[in-house]
């Protein structure tokens, strides 16, 4: 956790989300879901994992006809995950992150973002590049390359996104090598 003068501004934050869901008239689904997601960023913040989890799954409640939630809760396990994986936790605890992370990704992908979005290709690559790393994490290589293609589709100049795309297919290569 952070020193109390650094985190006033998240638990300020925090406060203010937990008001204005009591105010359930001033504001749409997808703010109030908005709302959630930002708390849920502040808890992470403050490293308060249970408490983001729970304001995760409350954006999903609010509004869950938009991405949006879905993809902040699969990075945020993605992360987790990758934090666990640091302190080299046990590995099946860190997997099952991994696992989650492609769940809460991959349903994100069903969504399209509502027309208020400008640049539609950040929006896809975000969403397929996270989730193409989430399946690699969980050897399900093949799938990964899918996503990261299709990443790579809306930014085929991406750097990073044809370097990502070249260590899954390098490691699915080795993978079917090994199993032939």
């Amino acid at each position: 956790m952070k020193d109390s003068e650094s985190s006033g501004h998240e638990h300020e934050a925090i406060a203010l989300a937990e008001l204005m869901m009591k105010c359930s008239t001033i504001a749409s689904p997808i703010q109030r879901s908005h709302t959630c997601i930002l708390a849920a960023e502040m808890c992470s913040r403050l490293g308060e994992p249970t408490r983001a989890r729970e304001w995760y799954m409350r954006a999903i409640q609010e509004w869950a006809a938009w991405a949006e939630p879905y993809y902040a809760l699969g990075v945020f396990c993605h992360a987790i995950g990758m934090k666990q994986l640091a302190e080299e936790a046990p590995e099946e605890g860190t997997r099952a992150l991994f696992n989650e992370a492609v769940g809460w990704l991959l349903a994100s992908t069903t969504h399209e973002p509502p027309a208020y979005f400008v640049d539609m290709s950040i929006y896809h690559v975000r969403r397929y590049q996270a989730l193409a790393v989430a399946l690699a994490r969980v050897g399900r290589l093949g799938e990964a390359s899918i996503w990261m293609q299709r990443a790579l589709a809306s930014e085929p100049e991406n750097p990073q996104l044809k370097e990502q795309l070249a260590l899954i297919q390098d490691a699915l290569s080795k993978k079917q090598e090994v199993l032939a």
